[in-house]
């Protein structure tokens, strides 16, 4: 007696089984919209929020000592924060009121950083990251500002900024996030996640939580180089308490006419 081997028993039922599955299609199409993001049982640790610009939330990116410790480096190096002006000198303005401080390049611990961020963006090296601690005490703010240059800005400075990451290190207040007034993203308030990164009665614009070891990374340059209107960002005044964030810039060489340089 012949026996029928598993491999033609498979090829036998396999293109059945595809007829029968069409059929059913036209019948009652399948459809995914029954599955929701909230159901799939994990958090996740990175979620888009826009595409375009890019903007990016990281749960996750820097652990509770490595801030405790950026902290008290930072905490003999603040001073008023400042602005640079169409001249490239650097002033006071009512338009940013917090304290900064920029960290030492040299210590082990903000390199690690640095390459953390470099990792992220797929960079082979983190020397062009510019580090920065920014605190917020009650009613100190950065109105709406950009962190891009225009072309002749970028000149002086022998480049442009484009990516940024705000990392919250610190954070005892919670309406003093970081809002795009020129962004929106719509939010139901189902989705946990959603509604725990972003505050959903922000519907005229984007409004980052300040979550204590999250960051929120953003491109603020277009690929010929010009900076992204829409990147508009402030930094929300505490009303009370304190929020303490880490700036993470990234640099690119320009040319005369504002244009990205390739790496060599």
């Amino acid at each position: 007696m012949a026996y029928l081997s598993s491999s033609w028993i498979l090829r036998a039922i396999i293109p059945a089984l595809a007829i029968v599955l069409g059929f059913l299609h036209t019948i009652h199409p399948f459809s995914h919209r029954g599955l929701e993001l909230r159901n799939v049982g994990f958090t996740m640790p990175v979620r888009i929020l826009s595409h375009d610009p890019l903007v990016v939330h990281l749960k996750s990116f820097i652990s509770r000592e490595e801030s405790a410790y950026l902290v008290s480096l930072a905490d003999p190096l603040f001073k008023p924060s400042g602005i640079v002006d169409k001249q490239g000198f650097r002033k006071q303005s009512e338009n940013r009121t917090s304290s900064t401080a920029y960290l030492p390049a040299d210590d082990p611990v903000v390199q690690r950083i640095a390459a953390r961020a470099a990792e992220f963006q797929g960079l082979r090296s983190y020397n062009k990251a510019d580090l920065q601690l920014t605190r917020y005490r009650r009613g100190q703010q950065y109105k709406p500002h950009v962190d891009w240059y225009d072309q002749f800005e970028s000149i002086i400075n022998n480049g442009n900024r484009i990516t940024t990451f705000f990392v919250i290190l610190e954070a005892s207040c919670t309406q003093c996030g970081t809002r795009f007034p020129n962004l929106r993203l719509g939010c139901d308030g189902k989705d946990p996640g959603l509604n725990e990164t972003i505050d959903c009665e922000d519907a005229e614009g984007l409004t980052v939580r300040p979550i204590p070891g999250a960051a929120t990374f953003w491109r603020n340059l277009h690929t010929d180089g010009v900076g992204d209107r829409r990147t508009l960002h402030a930094g929300l005044p505490p009303e009370d308490g304190v929020k303490i964030g880490l700036n993470i810039w990234t640099s690119v060489k320009t040319d005369i006419f504002g244009r990205i340089q390739s790496e060599q």
